[in-house]
């Protein structure tokens, strides 16, 4: 993305029906009413943990496994991955049992694993299917920066789908792990080498189902195991976050026409079964402004801080494979407060913002009101 990018006539209609009166930042100091537009550039590094839950549906072609049901099978998954640009790391656990111990974190040690062994088991009540699983890769939801020409295409930087493409950083619709899926039944342990997928709850906010899987070569299930699950706990943390786009004034004679841009560097910690997210930043910086002109203090840097909420109505996910109920597509509203200081340190602005972000959740449009002289309240 660009200063430039996803400045369309809609965009900038919906600016309009957004933009706050001119004196609803009323001061007796210099103030400005304007519009901003414009989204993600970059994502250096995102920290995701989520655990659950409650077993909706499961499926396996496992023989071993067929006492387990939605209905009577209890679940326990946790899954903390870290990716930096395009890579990711990180473990994942799966347990589904029923009967014997209520051990929800007897994951399989591993001393035995090989793919088809199979033992003698000491405990012989009970089912059970776990796995442990390595973090190897991802299928991305989206690929930053966006291409300004494909506004509608998130993954428009990596048109392969194979991260050969000139993506930065990409958000995980879906983790990759490998590992070890360990069947105990019948006073025996089945131990087989798999490949398992992790649908991020980045698609389905509010602690609603996701997507758990086996997969083959292609990354297509496989039907070894088949299972969705709600989750219960959930933290995503971002930081080196790379926000950038333009400033309009709505008031003037040219109110389709960039006075300036902005850009963002910021972290941000989100908590999805709440909806909620917390932003801060210590590089908010105004610029582009035209030094001869009445905006030219607004050529400043500083820090901002608020507060995001994400709506529980959404859009369900086109073409997505996996089941009804399991992706929806949300935006977000953003709220906070700014200080900042010209570029010659000789002066102090401070304000406010009101961002609606586009669904998904990758750019927005929104207001400010920016005040001359005066610092900006604390968004808490």
């Amino acid at each position: 993305m660009t200063s430039k990018s996803e400045i369309t006539l809609a965009a900038l209609a919906t600016i309009f029906l957004l933009i706050v009166p001119s004196n609803a930042f009323a001061s007796s100091k210099q103030s400005f009413s304007l519009a901003l537009v414009g989204g993600f550039v970059n994502i250096a590094n995102q920290h995701y943990h989520q655990s659950g839950g409650n077993l909706i549906a499961f499926s396996s072609t496992n023989p071993d496994a067929r006492s387990l049901t939605a209905t009577t099978a209890r679940i326990h998954y946790s899954l903390d991955a870290t990716v930096s640009g395009t890579s990711v790391s990180g473990q994942a656990t799966l347990k589904v049992s029923v009967g014997g111990s209520n051990d929800e974190t007897g994951v399989g040690s591993g001393n035995d694993k090989g793919s088809g062994n199979s033992h003698e088991n000491s405990d012989s009540t009970g089912t059970s299917l776990e796995v442990q699983a390595t973090l190897i890769g991802m299928y991305a939801a989206a690929g930053l920066p966006l291409d300004p020409t494909k506004p509608t295409d998130p993954l428009a930087c990596d048109p392969t789908g194979t991260a050969t493409g000139t993506c930065k950083s990409e958000i995980p619709a879906v983790f990759v792990g490998a590992g070890y899926l360990k069947v105990k039944a019948s006073g025996k342990t089945t131990d087989t080498a798999v490949a398992i997928m992790f649908e991020s709850a980045y698609l389905n906010p509010f602690g609603r189902p996701l997507v758990i899987a086996t997969i083959d070569a292609t990354g297509t299930p496989d039907g070894m195991i088949s299972i969705i699950a709600t989750y219960n706990s959930q933290t995503s943390v971002w930081t080196g976050v790379q926000t950038a786009g333009d400033v309009f004034d709505p008031t003037s004679s040219t109110p389709t026409v960039a006075i300036g841009h902005f850009s963002l560097t910021s972290s941000l910690v989100e908590h999805l079964v709440k909806g909620t997210e917390n932003d801060a930043g210590q590089h908010m910086t105004l610029f582009g402004f035209d030094f001869g002109s009445k905006y030219s203090v607004l050529n400043s840097v500083g820090n901002f801080k608020g507060i995001s909420t994400i709506p529980k109505e959404g859009t369900p996910c086109l073409a997505w494979p996996f089941g009804a109920g399991t992706c929806l597509l949300t935006g977000a509203r953003s709220t906070g407060s700014f200080n900042l200081k010209s570029t010659d340190k000789a002066t102090l602005l401070g304000g406010k913002y009101d961002l609606s972000w586009s669904v998904p959740a990758l750019g927005f449009v929104g207001t400010v009101g920016v005040t001359i002289g005066e610092e900006g309240n604390d968004q808490e």
